[in-house]
């Protein structure tokens, strides 16, 4: 049998007391965390196995993401290219022109990134209000299904995502204000 202990209890004292208690009263029983037990070691390669599949499968996500975000902000820019030749033609300088369009490049990629974080913590919000079990494995009873977010997750995505959209808008914006002005 599992017994969840309220929070505050102190785990091994529970634990000595309840065997030498048992022990005592000649109840062959003895109490363990879930650690010691000898299905713990089996928890514990799955749970790192299935780190090391999580770890993969967002890497394959952030390479996706990655690819999709870089092609979509130099797409944006060279459909501006005559945009770029007008203010060009009109007296902006190189230097405006990149502060210009890698504002708007960072403006996009905080709404969307605020739009992604509201979204995560929405759905995060219903799954662990809800908490559908799910089945661990064949010994297991169902387990709640719980989602927890971690700021730093937030902020080293959206750290990321405002990178690749500078860096992906930069470089061909760089580019078209380089061009002479009658090649635009």
């Amino acid at each position: 049998a599992t017994v969840l202990l309220q929070d505050g209890i102190d785990k091994t004292a529970w634990i000595n007391e309840f065997n030498k208690k048992a022990e005592s009263e000649g109840l062959a029983v003895a109490a363990q965390t879930w650690q010691s037990h000898r299905f713990g070691n089996l928890f514990r390669q799955s749970i790192d196995f299935l780190t090391v599949f999580r770890n993969m499968v967002i890497s394959i996500i952030l390479v996706v993401v990655s690819m999709a975000t870089i092609n979509t902000f130099v797409k944006i820019v060279n459909e501006r290219i005559q945009e770029i030749g007008t203010m060009r033609s009109i007296g902006f300088k190189p230097r405006h022109i990149l502060l210009l369009f890698c504002s708007e490049a960072v403006m996009l990629a905080l709404v969307g990134s605020a739009g992604g974080i509201a979204c995560s913590l929405i759905v995060a919000s219903i799954c662990n209000y809800l908490q559908p079990l799910y089945n661990a494995g064949l010994l297991s009873e169902g387990v709640p299904f719980r989602i927890d977010l971690w700021a730093w997750d937030f902020a080293w995505i959206t750290l990321l995502i405002v990178g690749l959209t500078m860096v992906s808008t930069l470089i061909p914006t760089w580019n078209a204000t380089r061009a002479s002005v009658a090649k635009i």
